[in-house]
């Protein structure tokens, strides 16, 4: 029985530094940089910072990182998720069109900031900062989480959401925070250094070491009832 136990414990050990972030019911594991949910999976915007929808096409995501079964998200997943961050704008899923909402500086600081776009850009990575470095300017910091989406393949039509906390300018100018929901005038060419690409998937099914770990403990405490009996 110890030996089941070291292997669970020294198994369960590889994502003991994991950090876990939740706004929203979306959770990131910064160790995988996946942001789950019940029922999907999103992978971090600056995990495929500076690419195209070609290169993702093409294969070059590393799946011996991430896995499998990613997608580009589609205008009705991104909608939703806008819906569940920024309800106070009512965000549809048509492709042809453009949406836009824009909320007032708060005030904050970026220390103590706790606004959705904030929380977003909290789990879907800050682009702008991993593109340009950190950007500080009296108390605020340059928020920015951008991605280009859509599952028009066919017609090579796609979308981009950005997402941009409240700030300052160099010049001590206030700027409100904003959510940009771009209708298709992408192509699977083009590219930004600011956007990442917004990849989905379904929730894998439980994989075997996983399935092993539950089997393994639920004998463990099993027999600990027993023996303690």
């Amino acid at each position: 029985m110890l030996k089941y136990v070291l292997v669970f414990l020294s198994l369960n050990a590889l994502h003991a530094n994991a950090e876990l972030i939740t706004h929203n019911g979306h959770t990131l594991d910064t160790q995988t940089n996946i942001i789950s949910t019940g029922q999907m999976q999103w992978l971090q915007w600056d995990v495929t910072l500076g690419k195209n929808v070609n290169w993702f096409l093409g294969g070059g995501l590393d799946q011996s990182l991430f896995g499998s079964g990613w997608r580009l998200a589609n205008n009705t997943e991104v909608a939703a998720l806008l819906n569940t961050f920024f309800p106070e704008n009512s965000w549809d899923s048509d492709p042809s069109t453009t949406q836009y909402f824009s909320s007032p500086n708060d005030g904050l600081g970026y220390l103590n900031e706790t606004n959705s776009e904030s929380q977003f850009v909290d789990l879907f990575s800050n682009t702008s900062e991993a593109a340009f470095g950190e950007y500080i300017a009296f108390g605020e910091k340059s928020e920015v989480s951008g991605a280009i989406f859509g599952d028009d393949i066919t017609a090579q039509k796609f979308n981009f959401v950005e997402v941009i906390g409240d700030r300052f300018d160099s010049f001590g100018n206030s700027r409100d925070s904003n959510v940009i929901l771009r209708d298709t005038w992408l192509s699977a060419g083009s590219i930004s250094p600011l956007w990442g690409l917004a990849l989905v998937r379904d929730v894998p099914e439980p994989s075997f070491i996983h399935l092993f770990l539950i089997f393994t403990f639920l004998l463990f405490v099993r027999k600990a009832k027993i023996h303690s009996t």
